[in-house]
């Protein structure tokens, strides 16, 4: 099925996308207390993703909330993590995925980037952020009131990649907790708090073509197949077999046995 990116649409093949000036990006990438595997699987693979970016700077951490059972052990284990590697940051509230953990992510990252970064995104830890090809396709949109990702019915971009101006970081920040507001799947309550409160400035920019599920996942999310070079997302990749496949295509000078027998 052929399919044309936001840009391609626009009369900008991606080749052109160079053109425009390098940005600097923020990822948030959430997880939960116990994932260590995973997390050391994508945090080698941006790692080196960051070493290959061409102008342009994208940072992430990885996101938590307090573990509900947090044992002596784990926290252990993650301060060994993060005294190692530096990436955890813990937000203060119990671990959750809708119950206001959005709200408290997008308040850490107002309080933590000091303007630095044109955009702050939040994806997820099943997901495959590919860094310069995101880096590229935000270089020509506005770096003020952007709401940028895979939109669903004009009401909410999806959960695997939900992409901010600073600016509009700094609104939520500003903004008190309310439970009403932040309850709820949290894609779609980023949206509603979007809708309510900035609807008259906001600039909506959908990507429904370089941002994917793995097709393996066999579910209603399912979408289109994913060998698209120019990719910025392939989301709901669950097992690290699945996710060898998608970096034996998309990162291709890091593929080894070696690599994966850490796995």
């Amino acid at each position: 099925m052929e399919c044309k990116s936001y840009h391609e649409k626009k009369g900008i093949p991606f080749k052109k996308l160079w053109n425009w000036p390098p940005v600097q990006i923020f990822i948030g990438i959430w997880t939960v207390a116990d994932k260590f595997e995973i997390r050391n699987l994508i945090r080698t693979l941006n790692i080196i993703q960051k070493m290959n970016l061409v102008g342009d700077k994208v940072d992430f951490k990885f996101i938590l909330g307090i573990p509900p059972e947090f044992t002596p052990e784990l926290e252990s284990q993650l301060s060994i993590e993060n005294n190692t590697y530096g990436d955890l940051i813990m937000l203060n509230n119990i671990e959750n995925m809708n119950h206001g953990k959005s709200y408290y992510y997008w308040k850490w990252v107002a309080e933590y980037s000091d303007m630095q970064y044109d955009y702050v995104i939040k994806t997820d830890d099943d997901a495959f952020v590919h860094f310069q090809n995101l880096a590229l396709n935000l270089r020509p949109l506005p770096r003020k009131n952007l709401y940028y990702g895979l939109e669903n019915r004009d009401i909410f971009m999806y959960g695997e990649l939900e992409t901010l101006s600073v600016d509009q970081v700094y609104m939520i920040a500003t903004s008190s907790f309310n439970q009403t507001e932040w309850y709820g799947h949290e894609d779609r309550m980023l949206g509603s708090w979007l809708l309510n409160h900035v609807n008259s400035t906001l600039i909506r920019i959908s990507e429904n073509c370089l941002i994917f599920n793995d097709p393996r996942t066999k579910n209603r999310f399912s979408r289109r197949p994913w060998a698209s070079p120019n990719l910025i997302v392939i989301h709901r990749i669950k097992e690290i077999s699945a996710w060898k496949s998608v970096i034996d295509l998309y990162i291709p000078k890091i593929i080894s046995n070696k690599f994966f027998s850490e796995f």
